[in-house]
């Protein structure tokens, strides 16, 4: 079994590797140069400034920060207080394995991140998740599921890799100032989303269970027929566009739950109570509360 752990392990290793060569950049050291390589969503807010500031509203430009208790308690609880994994998290590249089990939704530019810059944010998330330390926010304010990451580093079906400097959309295809643009319809598939918004298994093979959204969505609202995909409700809706609201969105809360409230006049008897006391006005209350999405709710 022993033999099989660090076998596991070394495969890890080594799919982390490859990711960084699949683009042809070596792991840095420092998150300026990581955004050399995936720029941050303000660079696309010159041209595209309206979606940026939709996406700035949204849960994705906090992906780190929204989730900063979960994510430091898999650091001190999971990864410090297991011995198994703390025992893989301090060899070569070990640490950085364990933390892209959350890095890889909430943060998947780290992928080409050295066992340094990942320590460094490891470090910040405790900091600012016990501390509120300002300089460890800041850094961790820098971490999103950017537009790049979404139209770039997602953007195409596994095992596809994107190409370097290429923006994928669902429109078409072309050249601007800064980037070429490709047509890809795999944006407009829930496959897109449930990348994250589902179960993810790591290359160790753990499955990680956030949330099971995809799950539910796949095996009872398509199963029964369902067709309708994730960006036609929290996209196409409304032109919710780039705001992508969910179970933390009030309205989009109560359009996915009905409410039906029977309520029926009773006069109830308590014969411990004094004998003009003994019968009450009371009331019968039946409340259903009616799913109207497509996948469990609340969730995620």
């Amino acid at each position: 079994m022993k033999g099989i752990r660090y076998l596991s392990w070394f495969l890890t290793f080594v799919l982390f590797f490859l990711i960084g060569k699949a683009y042809g950049e070596k792991l840095v050291d420092t998150l300026d140069e990581l955004e050399k390589i995936y720029p941050p969503s303000s660079v696309c807010a010159g041209c595209h400034a309206n979606i940026f500031e939709q996406w700035k509203v949204s849960l994705h430009q906090e992906s780190i920060l929204h989730s900063i208790g979960g994510l430091r308690n898999f650091i001190k609880f999971g990864i410090e207080g297991e011995p198994e994994r703390k025992a893989r998290a301090e060899k070569p590249g070990g640490l950085k394995a364990e933390l892209m089990k959350c890095f890889t939704c909430h943060a998947p530019q780290l992928e080409l991140a050295s066992d340094k810059l990942i320590k460094e944010i490891a470090d910040a998330i405790v900091a600012f998740a016990d501390k509120k330390d300002p300089q460890a926010k800041a850094k961790l304010e820098r971490l999103n599921v950017s537009c790049y990451v979404c139209h770039n580093l997602k953007a195409l079906h596994p095992p596809e890799r994107p190409e370097k400097n290429v923006i994928y959309g669902v429109k078409g295809t072309g050249t601007s100032p800064f980037h070429v643009v490709k047509k890809h319809g795999f944006l407009q598939n829930s496959n897109f989303c449930m990348q994250c918004h589902g179960v993810f298994v790591a290359p160790d093979g753990e499955p990680i269970m956030c949330n099971t959204l995809s799950q539910s969505y796949r095996d009872h609202y398509v199963a029964m027929g369902g067709q309708k995909t994730c960006q036609d409700c929290h996209m196409k809706a409304k032109n919710r566009g780039h705001t992508f609201p969910g179970a933390y969105n009030l309205d989009t809360l109560r359009e996915g739950i009905g409410i039906n409230v029977d309520v029926r006049q009773l006069v109830d008897l308590n014969p411990t109570l004094p004998k003009e006391q003994q019968w009450r006005p009371a009331a019968k209350v039946v409340v259903d509360l009616i799913n109207n999405a497509g996948h469990r709710i609340p969730d995620g």
